[in-house]
């Protein structure tokens, strides 16, 4: 999880990652993603799917940088 600007508002974003696998001969292979499970604000959760597909692009785009700046060194 992690904290997010939602329309003005800051938000708790949790989710799932998944990294995606390399292509190869005989798989095309798929990029990563992250799959959204909720938003909250203040302890309510909001509608994920009533949200614009701009809108949750730029969310999953956040939970890639969010995941860069802080995740462990090898």
């Amino acid at each position: 999880s992690f904290k997010a600007e939602l329309f003005g508002l800051t938000v708790e974003v949790t989710g799932e990652f998944s990294e995606g696998e390399h292509e190869t001969f005989d798989c095309p292979g798929c990029p990563p993603e992250f799959l959204i499970e909720e938003i909250e604000h203040k302890g309510e959760q909001l509608e994920v799917d009533g949200l614009p597909d701009n809108v949750l692009s730029e969310i999953e785009q956040e939970a890639f940088d969010d995941f860069e700046k802080n995740r462990e060194p090898f």
